[in-house]
């Protein structure tokens, strides 16, 4: 096995590092393996101006190890096509934007050449965390990163299948000193509102995640509906959007500085497109809606002409569900470990 490590962030680092651990360990399988690293930076002059290296962003060498590789490891996502992610040499040299060109430039590259993508984001499961505690998800040890082949959505990448083994989703739960929480996910019942309303949750305007554009996404839902029931429709947009629905869709809107456990007793469902709330809503006991490319899709509510009749997975399913979800990130002690390149392994394998 071979990859080429895209070292765009921190997280890359690590993969890059568990290898050399990982030939390190004296492990039969180690000398077998093979790594090479390209550096690609982002960085701030000192008068606050970003900066792009001016060095050639890729020489023969880099090239050709990436065409003889297995797959390339990066981090982040592609494909926005909100201006605020497009990037420019002069008018635009914001992060994100960087960050988006330069991931979308490397995954053109690999595929040309048939080589697989390991993608890196932020997590999934480590998520519903937010829902039983103070402060933002991110901010909760350990850190957790997903690894997909190929995308790092449900629908249009692969993870590695859990085949039953639930170790993962045990360490992951009871490291988490939160007795609500370790209930919520082993003792799972669903809580939604009969009475409540239906509440639509929406992404950030410039993320690639979306299948569909923000507003495009809440007229069709409001429209589809409203087909079947006149029950109230709420929208909580993303804490961060800039986005205001028209008023004759007829809207409740939630406040962005309510969590969705505040609101979660209000709550008869959630409609997503492919946010990853999922995890939160779940763990939460909220049904919800999704496209097909959530990671929550296999739970069954994919159809909003069924809104007035939810399908409640079993808990059997539930459970099997967050042990495969389990599987789906690392931790950073993880990403950097000698038993990392096992686990890319059997994801190349998928």
């Amino acid at each position: 096995m071979k990859l080429t490590i895209i070292n765009n962030s921190g997280v890359c680092k690590d993969i890059y590092n568990s290898f050399s651990n990982f030939q390190s360990s004296g492990k039969k399988k180690a000398q077998e393996s093979k790594v090479y690293k390209i550096n690609i930076g982002h960085h701030k002059e000192a008068n606050g101006d970003v900066s792009f290296f001016e060095d050639p962003i890729l020489t023969y060498t880099d090239l050709w190890n990436i065409q003889t590789s297995d797959a390339i490891v990066i981090f982040g996502t592609w494909g926005s096509v909100d201006q605020n992610r497009i990037w420019h040499p002069t008018n635009n040299k914001r992060r994100q934007a960087w960050l988006n060109n330069i991931v979308e430039f490397f995954v053109n590259v690999a595929k040309s050449y048939g080589v697989r993508v390991i993608v890196l984001e932020t997590g999934t499961l480590c998520r519903s965390r937010g829902a039983f505690s103070e402060g933002h998800w991110k901010t909760k040890s350990p850190r957790y990163y997903r690894m997909g082949l190929d995308h790092w959505t449900y629908g249009l990448g692969k993870f590695i299948n859990s085949k039953g083994r639930r170790e993962r989703l045990d360490t992951f739960v009871n490291q988490f000193k939160n007795k609500n929480f370790q209930n919520a996910i082993n003792k799972f019942e669903w809580k939604n509102n009969k009475e409540g309303k239906i509440v639509i949750l929406t992404g950030l305007e410039n993320d690639p995640t979306s299948t569909m554009l923000i507003p495009d996404f809440v007229k069709y839902c409001v429209t589809e509906i409203r087909k079947h029931t006149d029950r109230p429709i709420a929208l909580k947009s993303h804490p961060y959007s800039k986005y205001e629905p028209d008023k004759e869709l007829g809207l409740e809107i939630i406040s962005k500085g309510l969590s969705l456990k505040d609101i979660a007793s209000d709550m008869y469902c959630a409609v997503l497109d492919n946010s990853t709330s999922i995890f939160e809503l779940i763990s939460l006991g909220i049904p919800a809606f999704t496209q097909k490319h959530n990671f929550g899709y296999n739970l069954g509510n994919n159809d909003l002409s069924k809104i007035n009749d939810i399908h409640y997975a079993t808990k059997e399913v539930i459970d099997h569900w967050f042990v495969e979800m389990s599987w789906t990130e690392f931790t950073e002690a993880e990403l950097k470990s000698p038993d990392m390149p096992t686990y890319i392994k059997e994801l190349l394998d998928e």
